[in-house]
């Protein structure tokens, strides 16, 4: 970013966007006003420049996690396992994922307000309890803790608007199925700076030009994400009887579909091709098929 012009400024407190006429032009810190042609909020959850901007997205329902990053050198480095239930994790899930190099992190997620549990008091007791889930934590040791949130519902019906774009969790841009923001973050500023380098070569900054983004987020992710927040609504309330009903169904997936599930992508077409190569799923989904049914509502009912 450095080498294609942009500064980097440590230690700026950003404190509201500059607005003339309903259009932004610039932001205010906590040393001096910058001005802008196109700001755009990557602020994270608390959306701040959106909502002073008067497009609040409105969150009201998140993922809160903990985690530790340890060093563990006799964890498998092979093997990444996930724990639902309400033992390790109500109305969310536990995980243990390794990421090379010895390191492995454990952590606890949880929606609130569907649960009010506290991730941190889970994550303590996995930690206590992880050779029962035959993880190798022989000298482990924590190198980092992590806690934060992520909106867990499906993105704004608007971040964008004169002047202005919101991107990553500030407009809602994660995957809620699993909680999964950063890889989610990073394709839509790729895309919000497409979007308003077009713009301002155009030297149209507009809502009108720059809800271009908005209009290519949704053909291109909009299905896939509606589908992972639907999904997540449905697990959230699943007790430990549900899942185990469930977990059936996953055993049927190959580790490439059940990757592919995780990173979110998933459509109509995919799960009708899942369902009908498994007599099993398609006995369940039979009733459910209807060609007149739009995407979204066809989504929504193989969900249940």
């Amino acid at each position: 970013a450095i080498e294609a012009g942009a500064k980097i400024e440590l230690g700026t407190a950003l404190e509201a966007p500059v607005m003339i006429d309903g259009a932004v032009i610039g932001a205010t810190t906590s040393t001096r006003t910058i001005s802008s042609r196109v700001l755009i909020d990557a602020t994270g959850y608390q959306s701040n420049l959106l909502k002073q901007a008067g497009l609040d997205p409105g969150f009201t329902r998140f993922g809160v996690g903990a985690e530790y990053d340890l060093f563990a050198p006799f964890c498998s480095e092979t093997e990444a396992i996930i724990l639902v239930g309400g033992d390790v994790a109500p109305s969310g899930y536990a995980w243990v994922f390794p990421w090379g190099r010895n390191r492995v992190r454990v952590g606890v997620g949880i929606i609130h307000p569907d649960s009010r549990a506290d991730p941190q008091d889970y994550l303590d007791r996995l930690m206590g309890n992880l050779r029962y889930y035959k993880v190798d934590v022989r000298n482990a040791q924590p190198i980092e803790h992590h806690q934060g949130l992520i909106p867990s519902e499906c993105f704004a019906k608007q971040f964008a608007a004169n002047g202005i774009l919101g991107v990553g969790d500030a407009a809602g841009h994660a995957s809620s199925l699993l909680g999964e923001g950063i890889r989610w973050a990073i394709h839509a500023g790729r895309m919000a700076g497409t979007v308003a380098a077009h713009a301002i070569e155009k030297g149209d900054v507009s809502r009108t030009a720059l809800a271009r983004f908005e209009h290519d987020w949704s053909s291109q992710n909009g299905t896939k994400l509606r589908f992972a927040h639907l999904m997540n609504q449905r697990m959230a309330h699943w007790d430990d009887a549900k899942w185990d009903q469930r977990l059936d169904l996953f055993h049927l997936l190959s580790p490439d579909q059940f990757i592919e599930i995780l990173k979110t992508n998933i459509t109509g077409s995919w799960l009708l091709k899942f369902a009908t190569r498994n007599p099993k799923v398609l006995a369940q989904a039979a009733g459910l098929l209807s060609a007149n049914l739009p995407k979204l509502k066809l989504l929504e009912r193989l969900g249940k």
